[in-house]
């Protein structure tokens, strides 16, 4: 009797542990999906944080040079003229450019900014991290028109001297 116990247990533990491997195998891909999610929100959130700092920069680089830019002139980011406006230790990225509209707006003139990253993006990432940036940030679609804050507005890259703007992420 004693014999056939020990039997019966050696069994069952190999019927646990074939268990416990099926269980660790069909959730290994959820898990790693769950992953490779939250790595690509953080770095959503990481490219949103970076247009946000870009957008201050360009702004304050209008604010210093707004009698110089002229209508449909472009920068890019690490040229020297934008780069004095970027924080300390900023990790410039030459994929952005900056493109400038100037309006006569009741005899004043105004200058308008356009930032965009020209790294392709499908449009429902391209949307979430223009949402992150906020009202100012939008998504340019593959008519070389960018829509922003939840399509509130609405703006032709070309304007601003940018051209082929495509599934790309955009700022004002």
């Amino acid at each position: 009797m004693i014999k056939r116990l020990n039997k019966i247990q050696k069994g069952g533990l190999l019927i646990e542990a074939l268990a416990i491997l099926g269980i660790v195998a069909v959730t290994s891909p959820m898990i790693y999906k769950k992953k490779v999610d939250k790595s690509q929100e953080l770095e959503d959130i990481a490219k949103a944080s970076q247009m946000k700092i870009v957008r201050e920069a360009v702004n304050n680089y209008i604010d210093a040079n707004y009698d110089a830019i002229s209508n449909g002139s472009k920068i890019k980011l690490n040229d020297a003229k934008l780069k004095k406006y970027l924080p300390p230790g900023f990790s410039e990225d030459d994929n952005i450019d900056v493109g400038f509209r100037v309006e006569n707006v009741g005899g004043n003139l105004k200058v308008n900014a356009l930032i965009v990253d020209n790294e392709k993006y499908n449009e429902k990432r391209g949307n979430r991290i223009a949402g992150l940036i906020g009202a100012d940030g939008g998504y340019a679609t593959d008519n070389n028109r960018a829509f922003g804050g939840n399509m509130v507005w609405s703006v032709r890259p070309s304007d601003y001297g940018i051209n082929g703007a495509e599934s790309q992420i955009v700022a004002t």
